[in-house]
């Protein structure tokens, strides 16, 4: 079976609708790994986190 990547701290991501997100750090937690992220809003950053897995599904890396 092949290891997921885990995406790197810093990096930017972007998903279909155009929103922009970098991600803050990833943790592991009770056998999850969790993606904390920011998105970047007009109104100020907002945090969010999801498992790895739903991350990756919802999201693409952006080049840098």
């Amino acid at each position: 079976m092949d290891k997921i990547k885990t995406p790197r701290d810093g990096s930017k991501w972007t998903g279909n609708n155009g929103d922009r997100f970098h991600v803050l750090h990833t943790i592991e937690l009770e056998g999850h790994t969790w993606v904390h992220y920011l998105k970047e809003d007009k109104q100020g950053p907002k945090e969010y986190s999801c498992y790895l897995e739903s991350f990756l599904q919802r999201f693409r890396e952006l080049p840098e």
